[in-house]
């Protein structure tokens, strides 16, 4: 299954929230990363504890995943792609279009989230 960790830390929903102040206060994941998820079959979002990368904005990681049959875990099958800045209107609208269509192949991966220091 395609898995999408949005952080659920409250650092990234405090920059979620500054970036679009009509943001729902418990949307964790982001209503753009929810809808790239509906609409890609075999895919699974799941809102995380923070992820470390703080300093990179609201953060996501894409990838290949397997659940565990005992237990409820999830294990990446290889190391996912970090996405970075979703609070961005503009990365989130690039993310969930590559979730949708692309993910998790990193060389289909728009060149606007290709660079962590674009905004």
């Amino acid at each position: 299954m395609l898995l999408v960790a949005a952080c659920g830390g409250a650092r990234c929903a405090a920059v979620r929230r500054l970036h679009d102040p009509a943001a729902d206060p418990v949307d964790r994941c982001g209503h753009l990363l929810r809808a790239a998820v509906r609409r890609r079959p075999d895919a699974v979002l799941l809102s995380t504890a923070c992820l470390g990368p703080c300093h990179l904005g609201s953060v996501a990681a894409v990838g290949w995943a397997r659940a565990r049959a005992r237990g409820g875990r999830l294990d990446w099958l290889s190391r996912p792609v970090l996405l970075t800045m979703l609070d961005r209107p503009e990365r989130a609208i690039a993310a969930s279009g590559w979730i949708t269509a692309g993910a998790p192949d990193a060389h289909t991966l728009p060149a606007l989230l290709t660079r962590p220091d674009v905004a």
